[in-house]
């Protein structure tokens, strides 16, 4: 295993028991590669891995710090390829909103065309929505879907879940 994997683990591990706390500053690249024996280089991958997990995340010219739903991103422990929605992650014991920033209806480019394997004349949702989770922001999702494959979404369906609605 790559060190700057091992590293994220331990680091990830260390978040998990608190070590370091929500909201809390983490620490310098410097102080890290000391701690560690190794170069920024190998710090700076461990800790782009955590912050693509959504666990740390840095303000220029402030730092890094410790996500304030870190405690919630430790729960979910589940792969990319097994996401199920944020409410029903965590619907049954926390309170689940949705702040819509963009719905529109709109006709794909040519790169959402490959990816979606859709034509130029098939229209597509584009969406983005703040997913808040017991009032603190959690997620901002990014979706973009053919209208075809699941049609009828309406604002009401994004202020919930969408993939209630897909089941149903």
């Amino acid at each position: 295993m790559a060190k700057y994997i091992e590293i994220a683990n331990t680091l990830r591990t260390s978040v998990s028991n608190h070590e370091y706390k929500n909201n809390d500053p983490f620490p310098d690249q410097q102080a890290l590669s000391k701690k560690f024996s190794t170069s920024r280089m190998t710090i700076q991958k461990a800790l782009n891995i955590l912050k693509t997990e959504g666990l740390i995340y840095s303000k220029q010219g402030s730092g890094t710090f410790v996500s304030s739903n870190a405690d919630l991103i430790e729960q979910t422990d589940l792969e990319i390829n097994q996401y199920i929605g944020t409410t029903d992650l965590f619907g049954k014991t926390h309170k689940i909103n949705s702040k819509i920033i963009k719905f529109t209806i709109r006709y794909p480019d040519k790169s959402e065309q490959n990816a979606l394997r859709i034509s130029k004349k098939d229209l597509i949702y584009d969406i983005t929505r703040l997913r808040i989770v017991d009032e603190e922001p959690y997620v901002l999702e990014y979706t973009k879907m053919p209208v075809k494959v699941i049609p009828g979404i309406s604002d009401d369906i994004l202020k919930k879940s969408i993939y209630h609605y897909i089941k149903s």
